[in-house]
């Protein structure tokens, strides 16, 4: 099988743009054969404020339902490609949405999270903004991600592919179509708004679900900014 069937070399992004895009690698520790869990993802930084950056990500990038654990390392390649990236860094904190690490199962509804590292400098990447929607619009998208299945295993290379947005429930979106693969949960969702490059949401699940995209919408902006940028 190819590097994956139904997705495109590269970010999709020119340079510099493509360097908020990052790789994540989450550890949660141990399992009950004493080796580590490792959670493969993707993730997109999006705020600076003085020595810190801010990632946006999937919420099950760094917590895991099957497992009852969260993450205790992470580290981060922003621009990665294969066996060069633009900087790396180390998770410093991180938050999880309360609603999804406490549900039964990963709700999607409420599976976003965020990772503060240290500043990542204007050379090495700038933020790409969250586009916060009362409704839900549905334009086409542009989701850009590290899958890790079939002949991606190991070889670290971003890749993307365009889609249209459904509106789907309060606060998701579904694709009219997209292939997507484990790895790239907490891919943007990036489209240009008044000349200007916005992520609408983020990548959460796969072709099963109606619920593949997390929206942006007060409510996750209000946790994000209010809630755990201000602690």
């Amino acid at each position: 099988m190819p590097c994956p069937d139904g997705l495109n070399s590269g970010s999709g992004l020119p340079p510099p743009r493509h360097l908020a895009i990052c790789q994540i690698r989450a550890n949660l520790g141990p399992n009950g054969d004493g080796l580590d869990i490792i959670l493969p993802g993707t993730g997109m930084l999006f705020f600076n404020r003085g020595g810190s950056s801010y990632v946006v990500t999937a919420g099950h990038n760094l917590f895991s339902h099957r497992h009852g654990l969260d993450a205790q390392r992470a580290e981060l390649w922003f621009g990665r490609s294969g066996n060069s990236w633009s900087t790396k860094r180390t998770m410093r904190r991180h938050w999880v949405c309360e609603e999804f690490f406490t549900a039964t199962d990963p709700d999607p509804h409420f599976d976003f999270a965020v990772v503060r590292v240290d500043k990542v400098q204007a050379d090495e990447a700038r933020p790409i903004p969250l586009h916060i929607s009362g409704s839900p619009a549905a334009p086409e998208i542009l989701l850009s991600g590290y899958p890790v299945e079939a002949g991606c295993t190991g070889t670290d290379f971003p890749r993307h592919n365009t889609t249209g947005l459904i509106p789907s429930g309060a606060r998701n979106f579904d694709y009219t179509q997209m292939q997507t693969y484990k790895g790239m949960s907490g891919g943007p969702l990036l489209r240009v708004i008044d000349r200007v490059l916005v992520s609408l949401g983020h990548h959460i699940r796969g072709e099963e679900h109606a619920e593949r995209g997390l929206r942006y919408d007060e409510f996750v902006r209000n946790r994000i900014f209010d809630n755990w940028l201000n602690t």
